[in-house]
């Protein structure tokens, strides 16, 4: 899944983050400030392509600015693990 156009801005408490994606897909935004500790995270939500998508977070007002938004997706269902290789006995 491709996130692209992401564009932050914060009003107070309330930070409005903006995206597109290239297919449906879930994903959760994460809020983090100057100092590189999450402040806000939203919840997962399903979000469509074709156009742009806008998820608010809210962060206590103490939190440092500027802040960074980072939006991840949730995986695809995990492919089955694979076994692990059992070591050959060398001699």
């Amino acid at each position: 899944v491709r996130l692209t156009r992401v564009h932050v801005t914060r009003s107070g408490s309330v930070v409005t983050v903006r995206f597109r994606v290239n297919r449906l897909t879930k994903v959760r935004v994460t809020v983090r400030d100057r100092h590189g500790k999450v402040v806000g995270r939203s919840p997962l939500r399903t979000v469509a392509p074709g156009h742009d998508q806008r998820v608010h977070v809210t962060v206590p007002r103490r939190a440092a600015g500027p802040v960074k938004a980072t939006v991840a997706s949730q995986p695809e269902a995990k492919a089955p693990a694979k076994p692990k290789s059992k070591a050959k006995a060398g001699g």
